[in-house]
């Protein structure tokens, strides 16, 4: 009986070993291990660059400091408004981190394409995730002559802050269309380079009749607050020209806005789509873009509890928008512990 209670004794104590040391290591243990902090990964300051200061970047960005800077203890992130290509610029120079983009100012950056010809193609920029899907449609003033793209060669045009993301994709989508912003000034328009935030009150002012918006495909704020203070009308992208900006712009996809989703919209509008990005430099080091990535991960929900558009952010879709040979190696290490990516 005292040799059976020893042997007992023995069996327990050997599994309580392999327990815990089974425990050790495995994942939920790792998780559980203490964060990082500034010190450990050789950052003290991290310098982050956003969007128009009423646009969804900006408007994120105090959420995303604050995780940050609680998941990687002692570093200081600074957010300074910005835009798409200016972004991509600063990054090149060093004079960022990390920045917010559209996926189809990225792509032109690292080519070296429309507003980077002069600068060649950019060689210090790479991807963290992909945030967020928003499409782009028209908005016209009811009373305006404007009923398709190609009636916005005669009309007053806000075109978006210039070198803004928006306003590279609106010039570049007129071109698609042969017009360019020299053909609307010829036929007696005007073009304004404006914020979204403000073209409303222009075209309720009868300054301007038209323009594109971006966001959320329905319930699309800029849109609905234009529909809240005058009659608008819906037009989208249609025949060559749409078929041409859709050839020469593969961030963009085509996209339907449903019929009814805005007053005055009895039918479905063919609209365009494309994805926003998390960019940082391509030379900051693997461990702190790890680091970053996992926290952003990670906090995913509070992002989309202040911008309800990034529940995007979720498994595959943060390779969305880019060609992954731009994501940076940082996130590719955290996104194959997690399976977003197969490990190496």
């Amino acid at each position: 009986m005292k040799r059976t209670n020893k042997l007992l004794s023995l069996l327990m104590a050997v599994t309580m070993i392999f327990s815990m040391t089974v425990f050790a290591f495995s994942p939920a243990a790792e998780a559980s291990e203490e964060p990082a902090t500034a010190e450990d990964l050789g950052i003290k300051d991290i310098i982050f660059l956003g969007g128009s200061q009423t646009g969804n970047w900006c408007i994120v960005q105090p959420t995303i400091v604050n995780f940050v800077e609680r998941d990687i203890p002692g570093v200081t992130v600074t957010a300074i408004s910005g835009n798409a290509v200016a972004n991509m610029r600063a990054l090149e120079a060093g004079e960022a981190d990390i920045a917010f983009a559209h996926g189809y100012v990225f792509n032109s950056a690292v080519n070296g394409t429309d507003d980077f010809e002069e600068d060649g193609a950019l060689e210090n920029i790479s991807v963290i995730m992909g945030t967020s899907e928003s499409y782009l449609f028209g908005v016209a003033k009811a009373s305006s002559d404007v009923k398709s793209v190609e009636d916005i060669a005669n009309c007053n045009w806000c075109a978006g802050p210039a070198g803004g993301g928006m306003e590279v994709a609106s010039r570049s989508i007129l071109e698609s269309y042969g017009i360019t912003y020299d053909t609307i000034r010829e036929n007696g328009g005007n073009v304004e380079f404006q914020d979204m935030s403000d073209a409303g009150e222009l075209m309720k002012d009868g300054h301007v009749d038209a323009v594109f918006v971006s966001g959320m495909l329905t319930d699309n704020i800029i849109t609905m607050e234009m529909e809240s203070s005058f009659d608008i009308r819906i037009f989208g992208f249609d025949g060559e020209g749409a078929q041409k900006f859709l050839d020469t712009n593969p961030a963009f996809g085509p996209a339907v806005l449903p019929a009814d989703s805005y007053k005055n919209q009895p039918e479905d509008v063919n609209v365009f789509s494309f994805n926003s990005l998390l960019c940082v430099r391509k030379d900051m080091s693997e461990d702190v873009v790890y680091a970053l990535t996992k926290s952003l991960y990670e906090n995913r929900a509070d992002m989309a509890e202040v911008v309800s558009e990034m529940d995007f952010i979720e498994g595959e879709n943060v390779l969305a928008g880019f060609d992954i040979a731009n994501l940076h190696p940082g996130a590719a290490r955290y996104y194959q512990e997690i399976g977003i990516l197969p490990a190496e």
